[in-house]
């Protein structure tokens, strides 16, 4: 009887001290705010909360470039279409002999307004898709640049990052969209943010900025989850996608993170731009 109470009492401790020990990451939950975070990064730095696909840049290029040189070649009918000057008024108050004058006057300024409205569509069109395919550095997007390019300095005081973080809360987008959050968040944390970024593993190359962005989403989901900076990163950058991942679902075959959703969006617009280049089926 003495042993099987000793035995419980042995038992009863270990588990409670497998109670106390050290918790899982829960990689879902981190997923969810790497997420968040890389959205909110990437929203301040270009204007955007996800990048483009490549294949979807290609293929809206393509159609953006057919229809510039579509309104550059098009004549005045091609525009025009169908639209003519309506009806012209009687007239009733000029002289009889005056009126079918007056009505050809109306009738020419008519068509000159309809040219030259043509002439303004197809100039205005110009303008809009020569602007798509070629974007200008315009003082928004400077700022945007100026803001992040303080937050990650790997030498920025926690002055200046205050300040940065204070710049960020007032962009338009920003407060539109309810992020205003995520700069008091890295204000919060400051310490640690300044921390990821003296750490050996923080990408410090001119050509790395995205995987500054990526790093330090991963860094700041750790900290909205409860994890070190450092853990969340590493644990993040080494999950697996494959079988037996931690978020794939065998039955469906594929893993239901976010990067493997939006990779499943980019293989779809990989074969529309593979159809539109050779005539293939998508």
């Amino acid at each position: 009887m003495r042993k099987l109470r000793a035995g419980q009492r042995l038992s009863s401790g270990a588990n409670s001290m497998r109670r106390r020990g050290r918790k899982p990451v829960d990689l879902g939950l981190l997923t969810c705010w790497e997420f968040e975070w890389y959205k909110a990064f990437h929203l301040l730095r270009d204007g955007t909360q996800l990048p483009p696909d490549p294949n979807f840049e290609v293929v809206n290029e393509r159609e953006t470039k057919a229809q510039l040189q579509w309104w550059k070649k098009a004549s005045l009918k091609d525009i025009l279409g169908d639209m003519a000057p309506g009806t012209p008024p009687p007239f009733d108050e000029l002289p009889e002999a005056e009126r079918e004058k007056a009505k050809l006057r109306w009738t020419m300024r008519e068509w000159t307004w309809l040219k030259d409205h043509a002439e303004y569509q197809r100039q205005s069109q110009i303008a809009a898709l020569e602007r798509w395919l070629r974007p200008k550095e315009t003082p928004a997007r400077a700022e945007r640049r100026k803001i992040w390019g303080t937050l990650t300095g790997c030498n920025t005081s926690a002055t200046a990052i205050e300040q940065a973080c204070a710049e960020w809360k007032r962009l338009p987008d920003v407060r539109a969209f309810g992020l205003t959050p995520f700069p008091d968040h890295v204000s919060a944390n400051l310490e640690e943010f300044r921390r990821m970024k003296q750490h050996r593993r923080f990408p410090r190359s001119d050509s790395a900025d995205d995987s500054r962005l990526e790093y330090l989403a991963r860094g700041m989901a750790g900290l909205m989850a409860g994890k070190s900076p450092m853990t969340a990163i590493a644990r993040l950058r080494n999950m697996s996608h494959k079988q037996g991942g931690p978020l794939r679902n065998e039955m469906e075959m594929r893993c239901h993170c976010w990067r493997c959703r939006r990779d499943a969006w980019c293989r779809l617009w990989e074969k529309l731009r593979a159809f539109q280049e050779g005539g293939t089926k998508p």
